[in-house]
């Protein structure tokens, strides 16, 4: 399998696409031409709603019965990331590998997001 995350170059893709059809590709973009130009199909994945994308953060940290406080830190960091899905499920694993509190990562989003 070969994964291309926040391929938003068309040509930078076309260097390193695999010449191979006997492996699956998954290829995050949010250029609609670089999503069609190479993938038999693709899927559109829209954006969680503010208490969508919190549970979800929550979820993955193992905090479903997270304090009315948690929730807005949830909240705070799901729209720090745009609600996107997978970009909450791989910060949620984050948060919960290196035992963060939802409150201890929240300084380190505006780091992320601008990197």
């Amino acid at each position: 399998m070969a994964i291309f995350n926040n391929a938003d170059s068309l040509a930078a893709l076309k260097a390193v696409w695999p010449g191979t059809t006997t492996i699956s590709e998954l290829v995050t973009t949010r250029d609609y031409a670089v999503a069609t130009s190479f993938a038999p199909r693709h899927v559109q994945v829209t954006p969680l709603e503010e208490g969508e994308g919190s549970r979800m953060l929550l979820n993955a940290v193992r905090q479903e019965d997270a304090s009315p406080s948690d929730f807005e830190y949830a909240i705070a960091i799901s729209r720090k990331f745009g609600g996107l899905p997978l970009a909450l499920t791989q910060i949620g694993g984050l948060i919960a590998q290196r035992k963060l509190s939802l409150l201890d990562f929240l300084p380190l989003t505006i780091r992320t997001v601008f990197l």
